[in-house]
């Protein structure tokens, strides 16, 4: 499994200091949408800049004018940008497009899907790159349903976010995730390079 840092703070400084320590322990960086709000495309056009050999993804969260919003953060440096599962079908089709005409991959955030499993179903085959699936602590036991449910992985690379720390990595179907999306468990720590570190010795 791939380890992806989730930048979400709101402070460009910050985000690109904090991105230059853990560089050497995480695979992927994610300028988060609080600080795609915050900064706009600077921190991302930053990042491509110092870090050039990373991964990067904008989290855009896109419901509207995906092409539009994919061709701003692929100019800025940007090898990924996520569209919510929920955006309308027009939205969906723009965002495959820019895929196509930009060469930008298109990540699909389940946020907010009641039926995740079905939606999953519904978009495999499609052309989409990625499916991001956001996990819960139910009764004190980490799980992800729509893992749960998936009978065999789909051929589309699976990104999991929410609540994942060193407690929860080993629970994770291996076989199932390609990504796992870490957030506070890194940039909140006091030494965010040895929890990166930790982090993906996890993974691996």
């Amino acid at each position: 499994m791939k380890l992806q840092v989730a930048l979400d703070m709101t402070s460009h400084d910050e985000a690109v200091a904090v991105a230059q320590i853990v560089a050497n322990f995480v695979d992927i960086i994610e300028v988060g949408t609080p600080l795609l709000k915050a900064e706009g495309l600077r921190t991302l056009r930053k990042l491509k800049e110092v870090l050039p050999e990373k991964t990067l993804v904008a989290d855009t969260k896109t419901m509207d004018v995906s092409y539009l919003e994919a061709h701003m953060v692929k100019e800025a440096g940007a090898d990924y940008f996520t569209v919510l599962a929920l955006a309308p079908p027009e939205c969906l089709k723009e965002a495959l497009r820019a895929k196509k005409e930009l060469g930008i991959k298109v990540a699909v955030d389940f946020i907010g899907v009641d039926d995740k499993l079905r939606k999953l179903q519904e978009l495999q085959g499609h052309g989409f790159d990625a499916f991001i699936l956001h996990t819960g602590v139910d009764e004190g036991e980490f799980k992800c349903k729509v893992l749960d449910g998936l009978k065999q992985k789909p051929s589309e690379e699976i990104f999991v976010a929410g609540g994942i720390n060193a407690g929860t990595i080993p629970k994770l179907p291996r076989e199932k995730v390609d990504v796992v999306i870490v957030g506070r468990a890194i940039t909140g720590q006091r030494d965010p390079a040895e929890a990166a570190k930790l982090l993906k010795k996890l993974t691996e």
